[in-house]
C-alpha cells in the first residue's frame, strides 16, 4: 500500500485537498501521507488501541483529523471488531477463510466499537470539485461495501482511489480483487494498478477517475434519469386520459341511460293515459261485472280457505310423524355413540396388551442376543480347539513327511542293492520280489500320506472360512 501512495504523490500535478484513510492503524503510514501535501488529512480506526496512538501522533494545527470509529455502509448501532494478534487482520467483519489461510493468526476478542456511516463522513468533507482527492481503504474485507455506499457522483469527486483486497475470500462478505477492479472500472475509473509488492493473497489496487469514463456514466445517469422522468410523465398522462376516458364513458353512459330512462317514462305516461281513458269509458260497465265476479270470488275464496285449513291439518300431522322419526334416529345415533365410545376403550386396552407384548417381545429379543453371544463364544472356543488341532496334524503331517523322505532315501538304497544284486541271478529272484513288495508298500503309503495332506488342506481352509465367518458377526 505504501508504494501505491508514494507513485499517487509522485503523480499529483496538485497537491490533494483532502486525503480520507479509512484503517489508519498506529500511523505506520503517517509520514508518507504528509508527504502528499494534502490541505486535510482525515485518518480512521476503529480499534480503540490504535486510535490512541494514532491520536498522540497526529497534528491538528496541520489539518490532520482523527475519526476513532467503524465506518460502515449502514449503521445499525455499534459494530464488532474481530480484534486479531496481528492488527492488520482486524476487521469488523467475521473471519472465515482467514484462520485456514493463516494459521498462526489468532483471534484475541470480539469488542463492541461506535459506527458512522460512511456517506455521512464523505458528504461531510465538503470535497470541491476543483481539486484532487484521495481515498484510501486500509480496512480489510470492508473495500466493495463502502464504495458501493457511495452514489456515483459522490464517489467520482476523488480523484484516486487505493484499496485493499484479497485475491480469496477471508472474511464474511468480502469481495475479491476482481470484484472491487469490476466495479472501480464500471464506476468510471481506470483498471486498477496492482501493487507488485503485496504478499499473496493480500493485494492492493490504485484506481485513477477516467473523465472520460465518468462523463459518459454521467451522459448515461442523466439520460436514465431524463429517461425515468418522461416515463412517469408518461405514466401520469395516461392516467390522466385513462382518468378522463372512464368519466367521458361514465358521463356517456349516464346521459345515454337518462334519454332512455325519459323516453320510457314517456311511453308509459302516454299508456296511462290510454289505459285512464279507456278505463273511464269502460268503468261503469265494468263495475256491475266486478261485483258480480267479487261475489263469486267470495265463494272461491271461501272453498280454498276450507281446503287450505285442511292441508294445514294434514301437514302437522306429516311433521309430527318427521319430529317423531328424528327423535328415534337420534336415539340410535346416541346408542352407536355410546357402542363407538366402548370401542375407543376397548382399542386403547388392546393397545396396553400390545404394548406389553412388545416390552416381552424386546426381553425375549435381548436373551436370544444373549444367548446368541453365548453361542458364538463357544463357536469361537470350538474353532480355537480346531485349530490347536489342526496345528498338532500340521506337526504330525510333517513328522509323517519325514518318515516318508526317510522312507525314500531307504527304497533308493534298496533298489540300489537290487541293482547291485541283479547280476547274482536266480538265487535273488526271492529278495527281489520282496524289495519290489516293500516299493509297492511305500508308494501305497505315499498315495496315503498325499490324501491326508489334501484333507488336511480342506479343514484347514474350512477353519479359516469358519473363522472369518466368525469375526464379520
Amino acid at each position: 500500500m505504501r508504494t501505491l501512495i508514494d507513485r499517487a504523490g509522485k503523480e499529483f500535478r496538485a497537491p490533494p485537498g483532502v486525503v480520507l484513510v479509512v484503517g489508519g492503524g498506529r500511523g505506520d503510514s503517517l509520514e508518507a501521507l504528509r508527504a502528499l501535501g494534502a490541505k486535510r488529512l482525515v485518518l480512521a480506526e476503529a480499534d480503540p488501541r490504535l486510535s490512541a496512538t494514532l491520536a498522540r501522533r497526529i497534528d491538528p494545527a496541520k489539518g490532520e483529523e482523527l475519526v476513532d470509529k467503524a465506518l460502515v455502509a449502514r449503521a445499525e448501532g455499534d459494530a464488532i471488531l474481530y480484534v486479531v494478534d496481528q492488527a492488520e487482520y482486524s476487521s469488523t467483519l467475521a473471519p472465515r477463510g482467514l484462520f485456514k489461510l493463516f494459521p498462526n493468526l489468532n483471534l484475541v476478542e470480539e469488542r463492541p466499537v461506535g459506527t458512522l456511516e460512511f456517506p455521512v463522513l464523505v458528504s461531510s468533507l465538503a470535497l470541491e470539485e476543483s481539486q484532487p482527492h484521495l481515498l484510501i481503504i486500509d480496512a480489510p474485507g470492508q473495500g466493495l461495501a463502502l464504495l458501493a455506499s457511495l452514489p456515483g457522483a459522490l464517489l467520482r469527486k476523488f480523484s484516486e482511489i487505493l484499496v485493499r483486497a484479497s485475491d480469496v475470500s477471508l472474511y464474511a462478505d468480502d469481495a475479491t480483487t476482481d470484484e472491487v477492479a469490476t466495479f472501480l472500472g464500471n464506476a468510471g475509473f481506470t483498471t486498477p494498478e496492482l501493487d507488485a509488492e503485496a504478499i499473496y493473497p493480500v493485494q492492493a489496487l490504485r484506481s485513477r477517475r477516467d473523465a472520460a469514463r465518468c462523463e459518459l456514466i454521467r451522459v448515461i445517469d442523466d439520460g436514465r434519469a431524463e429517461l425515468e422522468q418522461r416515463e412517469a410523465e408518461i405514466a401520469r398522462l395516461k392516467a390522466q386520459v385513462d382518468e378522463q376516458a372512464d368519466a367521458l364513458a361514465q358521463a356517456t353512459r349516464g346521459h345515454e341511460a337518462e334519454v332512455g330512462k325519459l323516453a320510457k317514462e314517456r311511453d308509459v305516461l302516454l299508456e296511462q293515459l290510454k289505459q285512464e281513458r279507456d278505463a273511464q269509458a269502460q268503468l261503469a260497465k265494468a263495475h256491475e261485472v266486478e261485483l258480480n265476479k267479487l261475489a263469486e270470488a267470495r265463494g272461491v275464496l271461501l272453498e280454498q280457505l276450507t281446503q287450505e285449513r285442511d292441508a294445514q291439518v294434514q301437514l302437522a300431522k306429516a311433521r309430527e310423524g318427521e319430529l317423531n322419526k328424528l327423535a328415534e334416529e337420534h336415539g340410535a345415533l346416541v346408542e352407536q355413540l355410546a357402542q363407538a365410545r366402548d370401542e375407543g376403550a376397548r382399542l386403547a386396552d388392546e393397545k396396553e396388551a400390545l404394548a406389553g407384548q412388545l416390552i416381552e417381545a424386546r426381553d425375549v429379543q435381548a436373551k436370544v442376543a444373549k444367548e446368541h453371544d453365548a453361542q458364538m463364544q463357544e463357536r469361537h472356543l470350538e474353532i480355537q480347539a480346531q485349530a490347536k488341532g489342526l496345528a498338532e496334524k500340521d506337526a504330525r503331517l510333517a513328522e509323517l513327511t519325514k518318515e516318508l523322505e526317510q522312507s525314500r532315501r531307504d527304497v533308493a538304497e534298496r533298489q540300489a542293492k537290487l541293482d547291485k544284486a541283479s547280476h547274482q541271478g536266480q538265487e535273488r529272484g526271492a529278495r527281489i520280489i520282496e524289495l519290489e513288495r516293500d516299493r509297492e508298500e511305500l508308494d501305497r503309503y505315499q498315495a496315503w500320506l498325499n490324501r491326508e495332506v489334501v484333507k488336511a488342506e480342506a479343514h484347514v481352509e474350512l477353519i479359516k472360512e469358519l473363522v472369518l465367518r466368525s469375526e464379520q458377526s
